[in-house]
């Protein structure tokens, strides 16, 4: 498959391109900052572009078979960078024909926030992760009023631990036993698995370790 990721300079992003050499996929890694993906290998492709920018956006996902998103940006960003570079990217999709896309949000979205233990929801979310969750928010609407074939990730605390090789969903029960963090090894793993699979289409997936 000829896939195209962004957000592959962050550290879930490098996991995404490792990963998706490994599984024999076609990779066009899409960096602002070329430099930052010091990985090579005769079937990766290093696209400098701004998300933001619709050109660059539209030149790296056409020919391509599907999409995989890992944007993300600091706690206290003002750019929106999910949702307007997901608005870029779908918009690109529909042009150029591309069906798939995989996107990493965050547990605590949506209809998960009320999942999240007491002084997550009511205290770590209103100081620190507020922006980043409109943020994700938004992009999710945008991908639930596609008429793209998407599935969302919902991870809680990402870790740089090693990968265990799987993932489970996270429920209120796993909640209780304070599973709320996972490699970020394995949520790479999960998003690429996604690409052909239909378990989770139009839908938004809560996993952890």
């Amino acid at each position: 498959m000829n896939v195209v990721i962004f957000g592959s300079t962050g550290p879930t992003g490098q996991h995404l391109i490792r990963q998706a050499l490994a599984s024999g996929h076609h990779v066009t890694a899409f960096a602002r900052t070329p430099s930052k993906v010091t990985l090579t290998h005769e079937r990766l492709h290093v696209h400098q572009g701004d998300v933001l920018d619709s050109a660059s956006v539209h030149a790296a996902i056409g020919g391509k078979d599907a999409v995989v998103s890992a944007l993300g940006a600091g706690a206290w960003s003002q750019e929106r960078v999910r949702e307007r570079g997901t608005e870029a990217i779908l918009a690109a999709m529909k042009t150029h024909g591309v069906s798939r896309l995989v996107a990493l949000s965050s547990f605590g979205v949506g209809d998960t926030r009320e999942e999240l233990p007491f002084f997550i929801r009511y205290v770590v979310v209103p100081l620190h992760l507020a922006r980043a969750f409109r943020d994700c928010a938004a992009m999710e609407a945008h991908l639930a009023a596609s008429d793209r074939e998407w599935v969302v990730v919902r991870p809680p605390f990402l870790t740089d631990d090693d990968g265990v090789g799987s993932v489970q969903r996270l429920t209120p029960e796993s909640i209780a036993r304070l599973a709320m963090k996972v490699a970020r090894a394995d949520v790479a793993q999960f998003m690429l698995e996604q690409l052909a699979s239909d378990t989770w289409l139009h839908k938004h997936a809560p996993i952890s370790n």
